[in-house]
């Protein structure tokens, strides 16, 4: 059975370089933790991307549950290629550009230039990672399960390659930006087009020539990315989760405990959903009561002010626990000046 939990929150303003206090009380941390310490697998939504409360919601929960050893691994709705870098970063074997990093966890997002980790918040979160890690034997890891970048796994690329392989690389991302803003311009629609669906296929082509020369064990994850990538849009069952699927399960064993950063709408034990089987599914159908959903969601949608109560049956199915808290407004994307860098 699911429950609801009903949280007022303090939102704060976004000020950089400014550690956020703790918002959620911790009865209620304390409440939540019980109610997730038989579960290996814990997913943690939001109802929509980039708003302040939820964010700090959903980060004073993962804080609690790391400190009480709930956690192993944070899985995120990101790049698998950039979250392995911020993982380097974390566990102290990288220096890295912190914010200007976040803006490629999802590239489609960035062309739109809408905000989707790029804020002052998860700057915060992930200095916090660091600084637990530093001082905790038990470290824990960040890794990505999407694969919305392809910028920095081409140019990634372009290390190993001859003069002409270089050529091939900087057309794949001129293709690639290309197709992206075609959809931004005009509508998803396009992706029917035969002019846009020509010059998309090149982009996969030229992918799949590129792995043939140049794969191997150090860059076989950049290949992962990119092929799906340019594998996804062209696809009418548009298989996203079905990939985000497969990505996530390398990272379960019965030794780690995983907790899914992700919107609602992936979470979702939803087997009734119209469209592609949702991530949700997938996790319910192989691990069955190991996993755990949490929905974070805005408390202007429930009428009730109890702080506990059985779920209502339109979301049973989908959440476990629900977690209401004011939204707030949209995060305050941050200013990039400098050259996005990575130096190892």
């Amino acid at each position: 059975m699911g429950y609801i939990i009903t949280i007022s929150i303090l939102l704060l303003s976004s000020i950089p370089n400014v550690c956020l206090g703790q918002n959620l009380p911790k009865k209620d941390l304390d409440e939540i933790l019980k109610k997730v310490e038989h579960h290996s697998i814990i997913g943690l939504g939001e109802a929509e991307h980039f708003y302040t409360g939820y964010y700090r919601a959903k980060i004073d929960i993962l804080k609690h549950l790391i400190q009480n050893e709930s956690i192993d691994v944070i899985a995120l709705e990101a790049s698998i290629n950039i979250t392995a870098l911020l993982n380097k970063y974390i566990n102290g074997d990288a220096m890295l550009d912190v914010p200007n990093t976040l803006i490629f966890l999802n590239e489609p997002y960035s062309l739109q230039k809408a905000g989707l980790y790029n804020c002052v918040e998860i700057v915060e979160l992930i200095d916090w990672l660091k600084d637990y890690n530093t001082y905790h034997s038990k470290k824990i890891k960040l890794v990505g399960i999407d694969f919305q970048s392809y910028s920095i796994p081409l140019d990634n690329l372009k290390n190993q390659a001859s003069y002409r392989q270089r050529e091939k690389i900087s057309q794949t991302k001129v293709l690639l930006d290309s197709s992206m803003q075609a959809i931004l311009d005009s509508s998803i629609m396009i992706i029917t087009s035969q002019e846009w669906l020509s010059l998309f296929k090149l982009a996969q082509s030229n992918v799949k020539s590129l792995k043939l020369d140049l794969i191997n064990n150090e860059n076989k994850t950049l290949f992962t990315e990119l092929e799906q990538f340019t594998t996804l849009w062209d696809n009418p069952m548009f298989p996203r989760d079905s990939l985000m699927y497969e990505n996530l399960v390398s990272h379960i064993d019965e030794k780690s405990r995983v907790l899914i950063w992700s919107a609602n709408f992936h979470l979702e034990n939803d087997k009734h959903f119209k469209g592609p089987k949702k991530l949700g599914v997938f996790l319910d159908e192989k691990y069955g009561s190991e996993y755990f959903i949490i929905g974070v969601t805005d408390m202007t949608n429930e009428q009730d002010d109890n702080l506990i109560y059985p779920s209502k049956a339109d979301f049973s199915i989908q959440y476990n626990l629900k977690i209401n808290v004011p939204k707030g407004e949209k995060c305050e994307m941050l200013n990039y000046e400098q050259v996005f860098k990575i130096n190892e």
